[in-house]
C-alpha cells in the first residue's frame, strides 16, 4: 500500500507541475492599444430557446468599443421567443441582424449547422463563435482582436469564468476549470503541432477567416458533439496556430439552471468527447476516482497506517490546486473542500453519457436526440480526418 499511495502522490505532483505551467503561460487577455488597426469582426450566436439569456448577450456585445464588428444570432427554432426577444434588445442597431434557422441535414448536429449558416452570412475578417448564455466586458471584442495579432494566432479560445448561483453549480463548475489546467499543459497547445494537444472552448471560439474556410469551417466536423476540439485539431493539422488563453475578466457563461441541467448537459458531451471509446472512459474514470476521490476515503484510517503521512500529503495537493485556482478564477471557497463531491458528479456524468450512447436512444437536448456515429478509422461525424 505504502508503493501504491506514493505513486498517487507522485501523479498528484505532477499535476501541480502541470498547473503551475499553466498558471505562467495561461495569460490574461490585456487591454487592447487604442493604436491598434481593429479589422471587421463578426459576432456569431446561434441560439435556440434562450429568450432568458439572450437578452443578456446581445446587450453586451451591442456595448462593445471596437470600431468594426457586426452581430448575427441564428434563431434556430426557437419556441420562446428568443429571436424576437434578441431583436427587442437590438432596438434596430445597425451592428445586429437576425436569421432564420432551418433544421439540420443529415448527418449534422444542430448547433454546427446553425454555425455553418452563420459563417456562409458573416462579412468579418475575424469570426467569433459564442454561445447564446455568454455576456461580455466593453473590450472584449477589442482584447480579442488585439490578442489574435499580437500572439499571431490564427485560432483563439478563452475560458470564461462561469456564473454560479446554485449550490450544484457552485460544487461542479469549477471543474471546468481545474480537469484542463491540470491535466494539459497549455503551452503545447501553441508550441507544438500534436493533435493530442488541443484544448478549445465553443463558448468563445475565435477564428481569421482564412484558418477557418481552409480547414472547412463546420463542415468538417458536421456531425460531431465536441466540435469546438476537433475544430481546433483541424486547424493544427493545417498548421494554423491555435492558442488558449484565461477569460475570467473578458467573459461570463451562465451554464444550466438545475442539477438536473447539468447532468443532461454534460451527458450529452463527455462520451463523445472520448470518441466513445469505453477504454478511454475507463482509463480516466479509475484515475480520477484513485487519485481524487480515494485519498479522502483512505483518510479514514488513521494516523496508525504506516502510509498515512502520503495520504494527508495527496488531500494537502489536492486542496492546494484547487485552492489556486479559486483564487484564479474566483471561484467559490466552498468548492475547494467539496472536491470528491465533484469529481463523484463527474464520474457519474460519464458513466451516464456512455450508457446513454450504448444502450439508450442517444443524447436528448432541446428537443433533438443524438445517436453514436458507427465508429471507424476516420471520425464518421466528419468529411475529413481531423
Amino acid at each position: 500500500m505504502t508503493i501504491y499511495h506514493a505513486c498517487i502522490l507522485g501523479f498528484l505532483v505532477f499535476m501541480l507541475c502541470i498547473l503551475g505551467v499553466n498558471l505562467v503561460y495561461f495569460r490574461r487577455l490585456r487591454p487592447a492599444d487604442s493604436r491598434e488597426t481593429y479589422r471587421h469582426m463578426s459576432v456569431l450566436i446561434p441560439a435556440r430557446n434562450e429568450a432568458g439569456n439572450i437578452e443578456h448577450t446581445v446587450r453586451s456585445l451591442l456595448r462593445q468599443n471596437h470600431p468594426h464588428f457586426e452581430i448575427i444570432v441564428l434563431d434556430d427554432g426557437s419556441s420562446d421567443g428568443t429571436g424576437e426577444r434578441a431583436c427587442e434588445v437590438a432596438g434596430g442597431d445597425p451592428r445586429f441582424r437576425l436569421m432564420a434557422g432551418s433544421e439540420p441535414p443529415q448527418g449534422w448536429t444542430g448547433k454546427n449547422w446553425a454555425c455553418h449558416l452563420l459563417a456562409g452570412a458573416a462579412r468579418g475578417d475575424i469570426l467569433l463563435f459564442t454561445d447564446a448564455d455568454t455576456t461580455y466586458c466593453e473590450d472584449a471584442l477589442r482584447k480579442i482582436d488585439a490578442a489574435l495579432r499580437n500572439f499571431r494566432v490564427d485560432v483563439l479560445s478563452l475560458v470564461p469564468s462561469q456564473r454560479m448561483e446554485t449550490f450544484w453549480k457552485r460544487v461542479f463548475m469549477p471543474m471546468l476549470q481545474f480537469v484542463p489546467m491540470t491535466i494539459l499543459p497549455t503551452p503545447l497547445v501553441t508550441l507544438t503541432r500534436f493533435r493530442v494537444f488541443t484544448m478549445a472552448n465553443g463558448q468563445c471560439l475565435a477564428f481569421t477567416r482564412k484558418a477557418y474556410q481552409t480547414i472547412g469551417g463546420h463542415e468538417t466536423v458536421c456531425g460531431a458533439i465536441v466540435e469546438d476540439v476537433w475544430l481546433a485539431r483541424a486547424a493544427k493539422r493545417a498548421h494554423f496556430r491555435v492558442r488558449v488563453m484565461a477569460g475570467e475578466d473578458t467573459v461570463e457563461c451562465r451554464m444550466y439552471d438545475s442539477l438536473g441541467g447539468i447532468v443532461r448537459g454534460f451527458s450529452k458531451n463527455i462520451f463523445p468527447g472520448f470518441r466513445y471509446s469505453l477504454v478511454m472512459l475507463a482509463a480516466v474514470v479509475l484515475f480520477n476516482i484513485s487519485t481524487q476521490v480515494a485519498p479522502y476515503g483512505f483518510l479514514l484510517a488513521g494516523p496508525d497506517a504506516p502510509w498515512f503521512p502520503l495520504v494527508v500529503a495527496q488531500v494537502g495537493v489536492l486542496t492546494s490546486m484547487r485552492a489556486i485556482l479559486a483564487v484564479k478564477f474566483r471561484q467559490p471557497l466552498m468548492s475547494i473542500f467539496l472536491h470528491p463531491v465533484a469529481v463523484t458528479l463527474l464520474v457519474s456524468i460519464a458513466l451516464r453519457s456512455a450508457w446513454q450512447a450504448l444502450f439508450g436512444a442517444g443524447s436528448e437536448w432541446k428537443g433533438r436526440r443524438y445517436t453514436p456515429p458507427h465508429r471507424g478509422p476516420v471520425f464518421p461525424w466528419s468529411r475529413r480526418r481531423v
